[in-house]
């Protein structure tokens, strides 16, 4: 008998399918059948990854018009209110909800997720994957323009849908009172242990919910990459690249410490290279990080957690100041298993140097100490949300 199935409905930028994959995963685990559904930008990706389960790249699921200069921390909630792009995804999702026998729906920034869940009488669960000061707190990353005006589409896309559904204005309609998933550990989060402690029995923590690859595919990486010997410095920017003038100080880096260098360059940016420098258009970050002495990125959530959880030490170079990646940098510093260098700061030298302190024994062993206690924390977590995932499905 095919199990009921769960809808995990995520942007359609790489790094969150990465992780919505990864959640899908534990939906899997805690009985169900998950059916991943995010924009047709993702569609290269998402077919790249050999899914074993149901998938859909749709363009009412697109963010065609995110203006990413915006200064507003979250520009693209507009697009998502837009009664027009919101009516259609509705439609989209009530589909692959009857087709599924969907018993949740799981979204992350959709408010389409919202209605469909109201409209076909299921429950709905935030899923938030940094941040846990903006889940509960309301900070410049939650504000819009006009909150009000985007709740009254949202009310009116309800209207015209039949849906009966109470919605709280815009920010606040992205928490559930039945269950939200916050991606990370309280360890390292941003936020002190009592700021979500009081929310407790809405929240849990996902711990390292990331994804790379199929375990066949890292394995084959894995063997590639530990071909290259070490020292390993490993240099990823995203799977989408945000400003790849950090490339020319990397590549001027690679010409002073001996070992190799392995190198993810997705739009073939990196300047020409010398024999002992690697360059990849994706590289798994398992794989990579199961060799690596040093990582170089630019502070995501995904290869932040990654990092951790493999027990590298971290060189944080920040591209989006309206991300999370400058208090990932910080916390890794304060930790003393990683350093935060800005984009002004990044030259090949000051990529030497940072690389030299990240190589010390002492931090390699803070890292790696660090590694095992999230690793414990990471299973406690995954066994509580699978418990608790199933329980939302029984009702």
């Amino acid at each position: 008998m095919t199990p009921p199935g769960a809808m995990v409905v995520v942007p359609p930028t790489v790094g969150h399918v990465n992780h919505g994959v990864a959640l899908a995963n534990v939906v899997r685990e805690a009985g169900f059948l998950p059916v991943l559904i995010t924009g047709t930008a993702a569609l290269g990706h998402v077919r790249r990854l050999n899914l074993e389960y149901p998938w859909a790249c749709l363009p009412s699921h697109d963010l065609e018009h995110l203006d990413r200069d915006d200064p507003r921390r979250r520009p693209h909630l507009e697009q998502l209110c837009d009664p027009r792009l919101v009516r259609a995804a509705v439609r989209d999702q009530r589909d692959l909800v009857a087709r599924h026998r969907a018993a949740m729906v799981i979204g992350k920034d959709y408010f389409a997720a919202v209605l469909t869940a109201a409209a076909c009488g299921i429950p709905y669960v935030s899923y938030y994957t940094d941040g846990v000061e903006a889940l509960l707190h309301a900070t410049s990353r939650q504000t819009v323009s006009d909150p009000d005006g985007l709740t009254r589409n949202l009310r009116e896309v309800a209207a015209k849908e039949a849906i009966d559904v109470d919605l709280a204005t815009v920010p606040d309609t992205l928490r559930s009172g039945v269950l939200n998933i916050v991606r990370g550990f309280p360890r390292t989060a941003a936020v002190a242990p009592q700021a979500w402690q009081a929310d407790e029995d809405t929240i849990v923590f996902a711990g390292a919910l990331t994804y790379d690859a199929s375990v066949a595919e890292v394995d084959r990486w894995s063997r590639l990459i530990a071909e290259l010997g070490r020292p390993l410095y490993y240099v990823t920017f995203g799977t989408t690249l945000g400003d790849p003038r950090r490339f020319a100080a990397v590549a001027d880096a690679a010409q002073s410490p001996a070992g190799r260098w392995l190198v993810a360059d997705p739009d073939d940016e990196f300047p020409a290279a010398a024999s002992h420098v690697v360059v990849e258009r994706y590289v798994p970050n398992a794989a990579a990080l199961a060799n690596a002495t040093v990582v170089m990125h630019h502070g995501g959530h995904g290869t932040t957690l990654s990092a951790l959880m493999a027990g590298v030490p971290q060189l944080v170079v920040p591209d989006n100041p309206r991300t999370q990646q400058s208090t990932h940098g910080l916390v890794l510093q304060e930790l003393g298993v990683g350093q935060l260098m800005s984009a002004q700061e990044c030259s090949g030298e000051a990529i030497v140097d940072g690389i030299a302190n990240l190589s010390q024994p002492a931090v390699r062993a803070r890292a790696l100490g660090l590694s095992d206690r999230l690793r414990a924390d990471s299973e406690a977590y995954r066994s509580e949300l699978t418990r608790r995932l199933a329980a939302v499905g029984r009702g």
